[in-house]
């Protein structure tokens, strides 16, 4: 009998069959299952604890690619535990998307997560798993993101260089120059279902749920009835925001990000 963590998959799971059988050409399956897989999927995640006092922790089981790339290991239910831990039983934690992503971002060592190694063998790599997070995030904060991304009722233009927006910009520009981890800010206008928003579009390093929240605490008493969006500058509608406009705040170097 199937329990809570394999009914919550079905759907992801039914939309990765029918991925598969199309060989990775149907886009359609392939959008329903990430969609599936960031809101209603579970995962167990085998885990152990390693250290001793107050340095003990949980440590997540990893898998390794020909090239010795780690990734780590995600199952949609027991049983594909067990058939690949075979006369083991390992503990496991049951998590969502959004913290095994959290995780596998944070830790430079991971290259992504394998899901149902050795039977599925679906891998979600590290790029993938930030546009997708960067995705949640902006959905949180008010921008429906995929939505925006096809065209749909959301449209994007210059804003106003009025003393409501220089405020902001000013109380934006001082915290970013305190901020390390962020390169460079766009910010536009975004009009979508007759109401018009800021839409900022962040390029940084490292997570982002730390910075978005700074900036969106920093900006709340300058918004004047308004409300932001922000996004980073690696999600999939990142470029049609921007457009050909440029950026309000570059830091003075250049931060390499991971893979460029």
């Amino acid at each position: 009998m199937a329990d809570r963590v394999e009914r919550n998959n079905e759907a992801m799971m039914a939309a990765m069959h029918k991925l598969r059988a199309s060989q990775a050409t149907d886009k359609n399956a392939q959008a329903e299952m990430l969609s599936q897989m960031c809101t209603s999927a579970e995962f167990y995640v085998p885990v152990m604890m390693v250290g001793e006092g107050r340095d003990r922790k949980p440590a997540f089981g990893i898998v390794m690619d020909k090239n010795k790339q780690a990734f780590y290991m995600l199952f949609t239910d027991r049983e594909k535990v067990e058939a690949f831990a075979k006369d083991k039983k390992p503990e496991c934690a049951i998590m969502t998307f959004e913290q095994i992503a959290d995780r596998t971002i944070g830790d430079v060592r991971i290259n992504g997560f394998v899901v149902n190694p050795g039977v599925d063998d679906m891998i979600i790599g590290r790029q993938m798993i930030m546009d997708l997070r960067a995705r949640i995030k902006g959905e949180e904060i008010g921008l429906q993101a995929q939505a925006a991304g096809s065209g749909e009722d959301a449209s994007y233009y210059d804003i106003r260089r009025d003393a409501p927006t220089a405020e902001l910009l000013r109380a934006l520009d001082g915290y970013m120059r305190k901020d390390e981890n962020i390169a460079m800010a766009y910010i536009r206008m975004m009009r979508r279902n007759g109401q018009e928003s800021y839409c900022l579009v962040v390029r940084h390093v490292g997570p982002i749920d730390e910075t978005f929240e700074k900036i969106s605490n920093i900006a709340a008493p300058h918004l004047h009835g308004k409300s932001l969006a922000i996004l980073s500058a690696r999600s999939s509608i990142a470029e049609k925001v921007i457009g050909d406009t440029k950026p309000f705040y570059r830091k003075p170097f250049t931060i390499v990000e991971d893979g460029e």
